[in-house]
């Protein structure tokens, strides 16, 4: 998915079957969107501006959909049917040509409508993916030169068993390893085999094509926290669960098998050109949580359903290519707050007192001052609720891991600093500008509160904090610089 492909075929609409259009859709994983170019327009058939569902069948045959496909340029074809009828019979149709900006492109299969873009199960390649995993069928891999100079090289491959891995009820996952390998003929000079990991998640009920995506999604962050860096598909892979095609397994005798179809589409950022880190530049390893495995990653999951919004703030800058540490810093304060009230931290309903207490009290103001207008102005002033210097102290007591806290310094300072910035940077009053941070300081202190926020979140989805708080030291300088 990170290089540019072409696909030359006819193309037309669901529901229009016998009108096909020669074009060329080009797959653009860096660009928004992918371009279908028509030597030729719809609107010979209908209005037509956005679409759902536009059909393709290249020239060597294979199926192509897309979906969500909106009108760019349309040349030589009047919207007006009598003028479109005019222009028929003058023969001037090869005049005609439009262009699409296409979000999504399945490859191997005709899907005509929303009932049918249904799947169960998701299989993907992720850069980096293998690294992280460590597993790996190589072994006994001996290289020795004889005597005389000659290379004598041995090895042995067995695949690795899958791993398999229930997040809940509904969704299952396995990392499973798939093996190209060279054929082998009566004169070999060259022999390679390369072994690749899958992610693949299964679902007992019905995805959605957006439910696929985020269920992808939500692994793929969490290797972009033991990455420290975004992460991408390399290839997703769908297995349609409506859409099937017959399979001859005799002469005469045939069995339905559910359509596999390859995905593409634009992703946030890049990762063409980049290296994949090794074991020692990474937060943590599938190795170093392996025995916990199954229950972190059914937390994150879990975590994923009431932290969403938090998590989309923390991650945001991982998939930027520009730097803008004020918008960074905001996000991650904000994340802050959001990871303290969606937990229900320490305080049930983030309030400082109970409501029945704190309307007592209110109460009893209201009787002391004996002056309706007064209490009006005093009441608006009342705020029952937590504010963000409490809630970060609150984070810090129940999350802060001893390397965290080095790096933190002085708490109350921290605090402060984040509290006054925070202000700052939402309201931009000129008063409290004294008190906030800029520049260098500004991207120390947003290091610090991101540490903090990643450090709590793998603590909350069962990391062991003696583990993550070794694996904050000796990772460190590889990881966080």
């Amino acid at each position: 998915m990170n290089k540019e492909i072409v696909f030359k075929g006819e193309w037309f609409l669901p529901d229009n079957l016998d009108n096909k259009i020669k074009g060329i859709l080009t797959f653009k994983p860096n660009e928004k969107y992918s371009l279908l170019e028509l030597f030729g327009s719809f609107y010979e058939f209908e209005n037509t501006d956005n679409i759902d569902f536009i059909l393709g069948t290249t020239f060597d045959g294979t199926e192509i959909t897309l979906h969500k496909c909106y009108i760019q340029n349309l040349r030589g074809v009047p919207k007006n049917p009598e003028q479109r009828l005019r222009l028929r019979r003058r023969n001037l149709s090869g005049q005609q040509s439009s262009s699409y900006a296409v979000e999504f492109i399945f490859e191997g299969a005709h899907i005509k409508n929303y009932n049918e873009l249904s799947f169960d199960e998701i299989l993907s390649e992720i850069f980096n993916l293998d690294e992280w995993l460590g597993v790996h069928g190589f072994s006994n891999i001996d290289t020795n030169f004889e005597m005389d100079d000659s290379l004598n090289l041995n090895l042995n491959y067995v695949e690795p068993k899958p791993i398999d891995f229930k997040i809940n009820d509904d969704l299952s996952g396995a990392f499973r390893f798939n093996v190209t390998k060279s054929s082998t003929s009566q004169f070999q000079k060259e022999y390679s085999l390369k072994q690749t990991t899958y992610l693949t998640l299964l679902s007992k009920a019905s995805l959605s094509l957006t439910d696929c995506i985020h269920c992808l999604f939500k692994f793929q962050n969490f290797l972009v926290i033991s990455l420290y860096t975004n992460t991408n598909p390399l290839n997703i892979e769908l297995i349609c669960d409506k859409i099937f095609e017959d399979v001859r397994v005799g002469e005469t005798e045939y069995i339905q098998i559910k359509k596999r179809v390859k995905l593409y589409f634009s992703h946030r950022k890049s990762i063409v050109n980049k290296t994949p880190k090794t074991h020692f530049q990474m937060l943590f390893t599938y190795d170093d949580i392996k025995e916990n495995f199954p229950l972190i990653i059914k937390n994150w999951f879990e975590n994923y359903k009431r932290l969403d919004a938090t998590f989309n703030l923390i991650f945001y800058h991982f998939y930027m290519n520009e730097k803008i540490i004020d918008v960074f810093f905001l996000n991650l304060a904000q994340a802050a707050e959001s990871f303290h009230l969606l937990l229900n931290i320490k305080n049930k309903h983030s309030r400082i007192l109970p409501r029945a207490e704190f309307n007592k009290k209110k109460k009893k103001i209201e009787d002391s001052l004996n002056d309706v207008d007064l209490f009006k102005w005093v009441n608006m002033q009342l705020n029952n609720k937590l504010i963000l210097e409490m809630r970060l102290r609150e984070l810090i007591k129940q999350y802060s891991i001893p390397s965290v806290s080095s790096f933190i310094g002085d708490t109350e300072v921290f605090i402060k600093q984040v509290k006054h910035t925070r202000n700052y940077l939402t309201h931009f009053d000129p008063e409290g500008k004294k008190n906030a941070l800029d520049g260098l300081d500004l991207v120390e202190l947003y290091l610090k509160l991101q540490r903090l926020l990643i450090g709590a979140i793998l603590i909350e989805v069962g990391f062991d904090k003696e583990l993550l708080n070794q694996l904050f030291i000796n990772k460190s300088s590889r990881v966080f610089n």
